[in-house]
C-alpha cells in the first residue's frame, strides 16, 4: 500500500516526496524481518513416507537435553537455545568478521497433519540434526516410495 505524502509546493517536496517513495520500497521489500526478534526459526526440511512424515532441523552445535519438543492442540512445538559457536580452546583470541550461523533462543511450530497418529510421535537427535517421524494413522494410502 503505497505512502500518501501531502502535496504542496514548499521546500521540503522533494525531501517528503522522496522519503515517501522509501517507505514504500521498504514495505514492498518486508524490510521488518531484519529487525531483533525474540527466537529465531531453525530451518527444516519435510519429507513423506508411505507410514509417515519426517521433520529434519538443522540444530548443529546443540546436545539433546537442549531440545524441548512437545505436541500440543494439532501443532509441533520445537524450542531451546543454541549457544553462540567458539572458536577452539587452542586458538588465540579472535576478533568477528561475519556472523551468519543464528544462536540464542529459537523456537518452531509447525501444524501437524490430521493423519497422524500424535500418541506415536518421536524425536532423535544425530549429527547435529533433530528428526522427529510424525506417523501416520493406519488406512487405504498407498505406498510412497522413500527417499
Amino acid at each position: 500500500m503505497p505512502f500518501d505524502t501531502p502535496s504542496s509546493d514548499g521546500p521540503f517536496d522533494a525531501l517528503v516526496s522522496q522519503m515517501g517513495e522509501m517507505l514504500d520500497e521498504m514495505s514492498q521489500r518486508h524490510f521488518y524481518h531484519f529487525s531483533v526478534r525474540d527466537a529465531w526459526e531453525p530451518s527444516i526440511n519435510m519429507y513423506e513416507t508411505g507410514h509417515a512424515y519426517l521433520l529434519c532441523m538443522d540444530l548443529a552445535g546443540m546436545n539433546r537435553d537442549q531440545i524441548d519438543v512437545r505436541e500440543m492442540d494439532g501443532k509441533l512445538y520445537i524450542r531451546g537455545n543454541r549457544p553462540t559457536p567458539q572458536p577452539p580452546d587452542d586458538e588465540p583470541p579472535v576478533g568477528v568478521h561475519l556472523m551468519e550461523i543464528d544462536s540464542g533462543p529459537f523456537q518452531r511450530k509447525i501444524a501437524i497433519p490430521s493423519d497422524v497418529n500424535r500418541g506415536e510421535i518421536r524425536a532423535r537427535y544425530r549429527d547435529g540434526f533433530l528428526w522427529v517421524t510424525l506417523p501416520r494413522i493406519t488406512g487405504d494410502r498407498p505406498e510412497i516410495a522413500e527417499p
